[in-house]
C-alpha cells in the first residue's frame, strides 16, 4: 500500500466537510482565507457584530492545529513514534457531531442563506475538524501535503515542476522532485474527488452527508496503522 493513501484520503476528506460547509451555509470551512474576506465585507457594512463573530471562527481552525501539534510533538520531542490516530479521533467525532446536531434539528437546516449567527455552532465544529486534520498531515508528511486547502499546494506543485524542469535528467534530486510533485497532484485530485461525492451526498440527505468525510477519516486511520 503507498505510504500516503491515508493521507491522501484526509485530503478526500477535507474536500467533503468542505463542500458541506459551503451548501449548508454558504461558506467554505476549511481554510481561513474565506474568513478573513468575509470579515472584511461585514466591516465596510458596518455590521460590526457579524465582524467579530466572524473573526473568532478561525480561531477554532488555530486551536485544532494547536491541539493537533500538541498531542503529536510531545512523543517527537521524546523520540517516540508520534501517535497520529489520537487527533485524527477527535477530528471523526467532531464531524460525526454536526452530522447528527444537523440531523436531529440542533443546526440551522442545510441551504439557509449565510448568516454567521445562525450557523456558527456548524462552522466552530467543522473547523475545529479541520484544522486538526491539516495540522497531521503536514506534521505527518514533512509538509509537502495540507489536507484542507490547496493553495499552498498548487503553489508548492508550480514551482515544483519548474525545479524538476531544470535540474539534471536523471539524478535523484529530479526523481525525489518528480514523486513530490505527483503528491501534491494526487491531493489535489483526492480533494476535488472529495467534493464531488460529497455533494451528491449532502443533497441524497443534508446533514448525514457528513459521515462521508468522518468515515473516510477512521479509514485513513486504520490505513495508517495497516502500513506499519
Amino acid at each position: 500500500m503507498p505510504p500516503y493513501l491515508p493521507w491522501l484520503f484526509l485530503a478526500f476528506s477535507s474536500g467533503a466537510v468542505n463542500t458541506g460547509g459551503f451548501l449548508a451555509g454558504g461558506t467554505f470551512v476549511s481554510h481561513v482565507t474565506g474568513f478573513g474576506t468575509i470579515a472584511g465585507i461585514e466591516l465596510q457594512k458596518a455590521e460590526f457584530s457579524k465582524f467579530f463573530l466572524i473573526l473568532t471562527v478561525p480561531l477554532y481552525f488555530l486551536l485544532g492545529s494547536m491541539l493537533s501539534t500538541w498531542m503529536v510533538d510531545r512523543r517527537t520531542q521524546r523520540s517516540l513514534e508520534p501517535y497520529y490516530h489520537r487527533p485524527l479521533l477527535i477530528s471523526a467525532v467532531l464531524i460525526i457531531c454536526a452530522a447528527i446536531g444537523g440531523h436531529i434539528g440542533i443546526l440551522e437546516p442545510f441551504y439557509r442563506k449565510y448568516q454567521p449567527e445562525n450557523h456558527y455552532y456548524l462552522l466552530v465544529l467543522l473547523c475545529l475538524a479541520s484544522g486538526i486534520e491539516n495540522s497531521v498531515v503536514t506534521a505527518a508528511t514533512g509538509g509537502i501535503l495540507r489536507s484542507s486547502h490547496l493553495t499552498g499546494t498548487t503553489t508548492d506543485l508550480g514551482a515544483g515542476l519548474v525545479r524538476a524542469s531544470i535540474m539534471k535528467r536523471g539524478s535523484l534530486e529530479r526523481q525525489l522532485e518528480t514523486r513530490i510533485n505527483l503528491l501534491r497532484t494526487s491531493q489535489i485530485v483526492f480533494f476535488v474527488l472529495g467534493s464531488g461525492f460529497a455533494a451528491f451526498c449532502f443533497r441524497f440527505d443534508s446533514f448525514l452527508g457528513f459521515l462521508l468525510p468522518a468515515a473516510v477519516t477512521m479509514l485513513s486511520i486504520a490505513l495508517s496503522f495497516l502500513k506499519k
